[in-house]
């Protein structure tokens, strides 16, 4: 695990598409509102009290990005582990695996679907991190420290300015816990950043938990694929249905690691 500010050397990648850049637009004052203090061992951490409405005045101005990243499903069997034919390996984990009872190929495969959107768009994982999540609760919320937030927040901005989408792992309201050693319930991929018609700051980003049939649920150009940022925290979020059961693509997700990129 990574402590301090990282940021890799970066060079343009000629297999992506330039990026899309619009003339800077300004991100517009937002109403305070009220924070909590919560307890926790790693630092300073505040939990906001709002739920739907995500404010981020942190910027005055915000230069848009938007990659273009093949979407892949976490169910397109030649991403999935598979026997060659389409087929499962297995309906559930073997014993000893250490994945949590119950779960199947299928609900790690959204990690192998990110990983290939990567790739595809010409970059790869170096196999560090920056896990954010201190402490989850039930309902898929997690506490996080302010000051490393802003380091997360300063490693996608760079990523996504030299035109690397990067692969993030997120909490939700999944019955299911310590999948991927407790430090995400499922992976997608940022693949942008702007500012909507209400002048907040927001980072767009492709899901594989869409399935084949239904592909526009997953793409960064969904509205609902969003994620904003607490103002009090850093915390990053897509507000969404917050209670188990839900799907992922309904859900409430919060960041709670981001994948370093290998230099090139």
């Amino acid at each position: 695990m990574r402590t301090g500010l990282f940021v890799t050397p970066l060079d343009t990648v000629e297999e992506m598409q330039p990026l899309e850049r619009s003339p800077l637009v300004t991100a517009r004052p937002q109403p305070p509102h009220t924070v909590e203090a919560h307890p926790a061992s790693k630092g300073p951490t505040v939990r906001s009290t709002l739920i739907t409405t995500p404010l981020e005045p942190l910027r005055e101005q915000v230069t848009p990005v938007a990659l273009a990243v093949p979407w892949i499903s976490q169910y397109d069997p030649t991403v999935v582990l598979h026997d060659g034919r389409g087929n499962l390996i297995a309906t559930t984990w073997p014993e000893g695996t250490g994945h949590p009872a119950g779960t199947s190929p299928r609900d790690v495969a959204c990690f192998a679907a990110a990983n290939e959107m990567l790739r595809r768009a010409g970059a790869r994982l170096d196999g560090g991190a920056l896990d954010l999540a201190q402490t989850k609760d039930q309902r898929g919320r997690i506490t996080v420290d302010p000051a490393r937030m802003a380091q997360a927040r300063a490693v996608l901005d760079g990523e996504l300015e030299h035109h690397r989408p990067v692969l993030v792992g997120v909490m939700w309201p999944t019955p299911h816990f310590g999948l991927n050693h407790g430090t995400a319930d499922h992976f997608v991929v940022i693949t942008g950043r702007g500012v909507d018609d209400q002048g907040r700051v927001f980072y767009a980003f492709q899901d594989p938990a869409a399935g084949p049939s239904h592909p526009e649920l997953g793409r960064d150009r969904r509205p609902q694929n969003r994620f904003f940022v607490d103002v009090a925290s850093g915390l990053m979020f897509r507000p969404g249905v917050d209670r188990v059961p839900a799907w992922e693509t309904q859900a409430r997700l919060e960041v709670s690691t981001v994948r370093f990129n290998a230099a090139r």
